[in-house]
């Protein structure tokens, strides 16, 4: 049971972990697009 509990609350975090670098990811996206369209104008 404890295994099972320990394996649980990895996951989770581990779930936590990749959700918060995939929302880093977007907003970096976002700014390099913002970045970007300026150029792109020109």
């Amino acid at each position: 049971n404890l295994n099972m509990t320990v394996a649980q609350d990895w996951c989770l975090g581990l779930q936590r972990l990749v959700r918060l670098k995939e929302e880093e990811i977007q907003s970096a996206n976002k700014c390099h697009l913002q970045l970007q369209l300026p150029r792109k104008a020109d």
